[in-house]
């Protein structure tokens, strides 16, 4: 087995939340409503980024799919690939492959594991 790395297929950058705590009892309820506030509005308009130099949903889609279809030109006879990320990430790479354009998948774990299969005409 061969074993890449790229950041092509790192977690959504987060800007100005990246290493906020949003859960125990080191998080506060300021933080936690921000946060939410700004992923509701994150949501509704993939073109819009998360302050503070993060990135957007398109931004994302972007870099994972280019991130795929590398993959895919480097290894054309490739039977089986696994790509690990992390919840965002995989949300948001899963939309884009299922076409689901308009509202991402759901519950996605930073552990969760999906199985996708991929004809040979790479589709």
């Amino acid at each position: 087995a061969v074993r890449i790395v790229s950041h092509k297929f790192c977690e959504m950058r987060f800007g100005e939340f990246e290493k906020t705590v949003l859960r125990g009892p080191e998080s506060s309820l300021e933080m936690r409503r921000r946060f939410k506030g700004f992923e509701s509005i994150i949501r509704s308009n993939k073109d819009i980024p998360w302050p503070g130099y993060g990135e957007s949903v398109a931004d994302v889609e972007n870099r994972a799919m280019k991130g795929l279809e590398q993959l895919l030109r480097d290894f054309p006879a490739c039977d089986h690939l696994c790509i690990v990320g992390h919840s965002h990430f995989n949300k948001i790479l899963l939309t884009s492959l299922l076409g689901r354009h308009d509202q991402l998948v759901g519950n996605q774990g930073s552990t969760c594991v999906n199985v996708m299969d991929v004809d040979p005409d790479g589709k």
